[in-house]
């Protein structure tokens, strides 16, 4: 894996940084990113516009969804989910909760990673039964 070489990447004082550094520091800006995303849906005036809102409420649920979906195939445990959407939409406050319980589960879950284990292949089953193998790197992208 080594060092990365794009200068957006380096860490203090010019250093490359490895993919270990790197996969924390870009799982808190998602988690930033969420926070940001729920707050302008909150914002959306549901009676105005219920089918907007609604549509940003599913998209959210589906990437918290897939996210749960990738932490259990990266750990080896059933996610139980059947599809990459729930068949009914969650309260907003109650998704949030459950992305910054998730958010907070991959910048722990990362921080922990080495490079040999960022590279090291996992087998799992999507969604529709089919078999997928990928690395954690690919994964964690």
């Amino acid at each position: 894996m080594g060092d990365l070489s794009h200068p957006a990447l380096s860490g203090a004082k010019g250093r490359k940084m490895s993919l270990p550094d790197l996969f924390p520091s870009l799982f808190r800006y998602k988690a930033w990113a969420d926070e940001e995303l729920h707050a302008l849906t909150a914002q959306l005036d549901g009676e105005a516009h219920p089918d907007k809102r609604h549509l940003v409420v599913r998209i959210l649920n589906h990437i918290h969804v897939v996210d749960r979906i990738f932490a259990g195939n990266l750990t080896g445990r059933p996610h139980g989910y059947a599809g990459t959407n729930t068949p009914d939409t969650p309260a907003l406050a109650d998704l949030l909760a459950a992305a910054r319980e998730t958010d907070a589960w991959y910048i722990g879950y990362a921080s922990g990673l080495s490079d040999a284990e960022l590279a090291e292949n996992v087998d799992f089953t999507f969604t529709d039964g089919g078999h997928g193998r990928m690395s954690r790197v690919e994964m964690l992208r």
